[in-house]
């Protein structure tokens, strides 16, 4: 599942993630994802993305569909600043 959002603090986009602590395969399974966009797209920025749920965040649709159907979650974040290199500025137009 992942669930797409927009915001205007960070460029580029990344993914949020649900991984298990306690379990490095499932660690490097979710990161896996971020991987793939990484190679494909230089617009996206692996380095801003993260996998560990913190307390505030326990309630968000991702967390709540990887507690309940045990399968992989994401949100996927998309710039409206630009991308990382800051070569351009998005408009209404590049939605």
């Amino acid at each position: 599942m992942v669930d797409i959002h927009a915001h205007t603090k960070k460029e580029s986009a990344f993914f949020y993630g649900c991984c298990d602590r306690t379990n490095y395969h499932n660690h490097a399974q979710v990161k896996l994802l971020n991987v793939l966009f990484g190679k494909a797209d230089s617009n996206f920025n692996m380095l801003y993305s993260s996998h560990f749920v913190s307390e505030g965040k326990r309630s968000t649709a991702r967390v709540t569909f990887f507690k309940e159907f045990q399968c992989y979650a994401y949100t996927l974040e998309n710039s409206f600043l630009g991308a990382c290199d800051g070569s351009f500025h998005f408009s209404a137009f590049d939605y």
